[in-house]
């Protein structure tokens, strides 16, 4: 026999999911939006382009390029930082959008199983 807990924490879980998937959606969507803009703007700096400018900064780039200063292991903590708080985010996100929709759209519970 199954109780009622049990069955509000499935209702629970699938919002949670449908939260997750609303916030995959809009973070696509976001980031889609934001990579053609770049790309557009990319593209319209190309064409404006011509041999003396590019010529004129090589200096100034190339010397920007080996201005490195970060070590391997502090990069390696600063990423594994970075990613576990990308996904800390996303989790709460997704429970947080998870329990609005649960509030906007609340389930009805399911009647329990008899048994055999």
């Amino acid at each position: 026999m199954t109780d009622d807990s049990s069955i509000r924490s499935q209702g629970s879980a699938r919002n949670t999911f449908y939260g997750k998937c609303l916030l995959v959606a809009i973070a696509a969507c976001l980031i889609g939006r934001w990579v053609s803009a770049d790309m557009a703007a990319d593209y319209a700096k190309g064409q404006a382009l011509t041999l003396e400018a590019y010529t004129a900064g090589y200096e100034a780039y190339r010397a920007g390029l080996m201005d490195s200063t970060i070590s391997l292991p502090v990069g390696i903590l600063v990423a594994g930082i970075m990613i576990t708080g990308l996904f800390a985010v996303y989790e709460v996100l997704g429970a947080l959008l998870g329990t609005l929709i649960s509030r906007m759209a609340p389930t009805e519970p399911r009647a329990p199983n008899p048994g055999p």
